[in-house]
């Protein structure tokens, strides 16, 4: 799950107008709004919080509920009633279902998922023995990356008896797991490690937190090679940016993050990678990440220096040489309630279906909802500048009959067709969790 506001953080086919101004960094075009449509997928779902079609054929789409199931849709688009894995008994116990940021947070499949039958899972579980963190809070757990595979039987079922172990890594509070995990067009596997909400007052940890120390993988993007044949759990390529280099872990390839709570590559088998981190109370961040990019937490919110002494303010001249700034920055209502354009980026996807052709190359992003505890998810679609590493500009996107539901992900089909994931509540409980095709408006 996103975080949202607080101390904590918790937390139509139709063209576009003539007048449509794709505008800045920060700044929300107000007219020419492209509009979509949406038609039910599925529904009855607990927390949808990821989805992907299995790369064998099939035409089947996986979704994972964070509650600790991962559901199949088949071909004809019905949910099946027997998950594809019921894995809750393996989730921490304590997870909260009025709002938790832990959970089943992300799952991708391996790029010879047809001829292997192997998909990765991301996971809160309960914190493990040995753990070395010296403050126990609430939520203190190990999030752990684990390896499944299909039933010999039944391709619409998960072998029970089969978890490889990849990755644990403990985590000081409940908050900013981030957890979503993608395979790259080289076959390694990209894993989303948030700060672990670690600072300021954790004692495990520096003031400025976990992200910009280089040692630790909380805060980073990891990049990995899970197909090892020695009994390792995984392998550290070597052309991560920063492998065997002192004091840093070979699995990062990018840092400075505070919960890049979605990543994505674009489907076009560029490489590009963007990844959306949540901010604090003030700003929200959709960032264009390169190998070996430091993107700034805790020394900058979005593109402002942070005060840890007051979440909400910000100064001029912090030491950000070498910080990379995000290619998008919008206004969290926490800080600006009256110019609100979300509370919780989830990130995005770049479109490159067919059936709206006035989003082709577009980045189409989104955020858990413009108004705060309200289910108001909220859409928007960016175009990149001729240097995509600076700014780009967005608009929001509307979306005929309205979407009342708290945004938890975007995802594609291997059409490139877009998908909308949301919910009715706030928190993992409930079967309000729905899973929409984005389509032109009628």
């Amino acid at each position: 799950m996103p975080c949202v506001e607080g101390r904590w953080s918790f937390w139509s086919g139709a063209a576009f107008a003539a007048t449509l101004t794709w505008v800045g960094l920060g700044t929300l075009a107000e007219a020419g709004a492209p509009e979509i449509a949406v038609e039910l997928v599925a529904d009855g779902l607990t927390a949808p919080l990821a989805l992907a079609e299995a790369p064998d054929g099939s035409g089947r789409l996986f979704v994972l509920e964070q509650v600790g199931r991962l559901r199949v849709i088949d071909a004809d688009g019905r949910l099946l009633d027997t998950p594809f894995l019921d894995f809750r008994h393996r989730l921490d116990p304590t997870i909260e279902p009025g709002f938790d940021e832990r959970g089943a947070l992300g799952f991708a499949f391996h790029p010879n998922y047809a001829e292997n039958g192997k998909l990765y899972l991301y996971y809160s579980a309960p914190l493990r023995e040995g753990h070395g963190l010296l403050n126990e809070e609430w939520g203190t757990h190990t999030s752990h990356v684990a390896e499944i595979r299909v039933s010999e039987d039944d391709q619409n079922v998960a072998d029970p008896d089969y978890e490889r172990l990849v990755l644990q890594v403990d985590q000081p509070q409940f908050a900013h797991n981030a957890g979503s995990l993608a395979f790259g067009p080289k076959g390694k596997l990209f894993i989303a490690l948030g700060d672990g909400g670690s600072a300021p007052e954790n004692g495990d940890y520096p003031r400025e937190g976990t992200s910009q120390m280089p040692d630790d993988l909380l805060g980073k993007i990891l990049r990995i090679d899970v197909d090892q044949e020695n009994g390792i759990p995984y392998g550290i390529p070597e052309d991560n940016p920063f492998y065997d280099k002192d004091g840093y872990r070979g699995e990062i390839y990018a840092m400075g993050f505070r919960n890049p709570y979605k990543i994505a590559f674009d489907p076009d088998g560029s490489g590009r990678l963007f990844a959306g981190d949540v901010g604090q109370n003030s700003y929200e961040e959709i960032d264009l990440v390169v190998p070996g990019g430091n993107y700034g937490w805790a020394i900058k919110e979005a593109t402002h220096c942070f005060d840890w002494d007051d979440f909400e303010g910000h100064f001029e001249g912090c030491n950000d040489e070498g910080l990379i700034d995000p290619i998008i920055e919008y206004k969290n209502g926490g800080k600006h309630p009256d110019e609100s354009e979300g509370r919780s980026t989830i990130g995005g996807v770049v479109y490159r279906g067919a059936a709206l052709p006035e989003l082709e190359g577009k980045l189409i992003f989104g955020d858990w909802s413009i108004d705060g505890g309200e289910p108001t998810g909220v859409i928007y679609a960016a175009v990149p500048p001729p240097n995509e590493l600076e700014s780009w500009g967005y608009t929001r996107i509307d979306v005929a009959a309205g979407f009342p539901y708290f945004l938890l992900g975007i995802a594609h089909d291997a059409a490139n067709e877009l998908y909308l994931l949301g919910h009715g509540t706030q928190g993992p409980e409930g079967q309000s969790g729905k899973v929409f095709k984005v389509i032109p408006p009628g």
